[in-house]
């Protein structure tokens, strides 16, 4: 029996040291595995990028607002800076407005995405009472007045300044209006 045994431990031994040549063979090509890795670790970041590059991209042109309107707001606006999104639609038929309130919130919320963080506010209004209210706080602040009625008639603030028109498709006007003193 203790030949049976010393036969089985060598057995058992000369397993053990081949399962630690196999680990030291598996092992050995680990470090520069690694380092082919981390070479290739600028290209799936680079990736990462131009996708969301291509996210920007693929928001401003969803957005159906051209850069040079994107360009117009952003340069008379600040932080503080106020978008109104305005059509009046108190005068319309409650079976027709109701789409027409949904088409204005969304339009609304396109400014709001496209444009964040400058301006941070961002606001519609259905109708001359609502853009009053929004105007009437401005404490110093300037607001653009999106206007999207189709009429082409004059100015809805008294003392706004046209500064941006787009005729084609549909008509575009932006209205300048600076608040009072703070």
């Amino acid at each position: 029996m203790a030949i049976h045994t010393k036969h089985a431990s060598e057995s058992a031994t000369a397993a053990t040291r081949r399962g630690q040549r196999l680990l030291l063979l598996a092992c050995v090509p680990l470090p520069f595995l690694a380092f082919s890795w981390a070479l290739r670790l600028p290209e799936p970041f680079a990736s990462a990028m131009e996708g969301l590059r291509g996210h920007e991209v693929s928001l401003r042109s969803g957005s159906g607002i051209p850069r040079e309107e994107e360009a117009s707001l952003r340069a008379r606006l600040d932080e503080r800076g106020l978008v109104i999104v305005y059509f009046p639609l108190d005068a319309i038929a409650p079976d027709v407005r109701m789409p027409l309130v949904e088409m204005l919130e969304s339009r609304t919320q396109i400014y709001r995405n496209l444009l964040y963080p400058t301006p941070r506010d961002v606001r519609m209004a259905i109708g001359s009472a609502e853009l009053d209210a929004a105007l009437l706080g401005l404490d110093g602040r300037v607001a653009v007045v999106v206007d999207l009625r189709q009429d082409g008639g004059p100015s809805p603030i008294a003392t706004g300044e046209l500064v941006y028109e787009r005729g084609e498709g549909v008509r575009m006007r932006h209205w300048l209006v600076r608040g009072g003193p703070r």
